[in-house]
């Protein structure tokens, strides 16, 4: 299963990226800096680490990080009190 998740350095994110890879899928996984992510995650064989803004990425990006994904998995932070629509972010 291929499974691209955004907000993967958070609390959660890197949580659900630890689990996905252990359980062998292969992760697509947008942060804002890899650096955050523990070593071990970051050196698998299974991870593919794209450093970006998600939030910040044109549509033309979005489209090609989704492609060939079975699944997304958004682990956003929400605690920085900005406004989020759904359609896409504003801050």
């Amino acid at each position: 299963m291929n499974v691209l998740v955004v907000g993967a350095t958070g609390a959660t994110g890197r949580l659900l990226v630890s689990q996905l890879l252990n359980r062998g899928c292969h992760v697509k996984a947008v942060v804002r800096s890899a650096e955050r992510l523990p070593g071990t995650v970051r050196a698998h064989a299974h991870l593919t680490l794209i450093e970006a803004d998600i939030l910040a990425l044109p549509e033309t990006e979005l489209t090609g990080l989704v492609k060939d994904c079975n699944a997304v998995a958004s682990c956003l932070a929400t605690s920085t009190g900005k406004a989020f629509s759904a359609n896409r972010a504003v801050w």
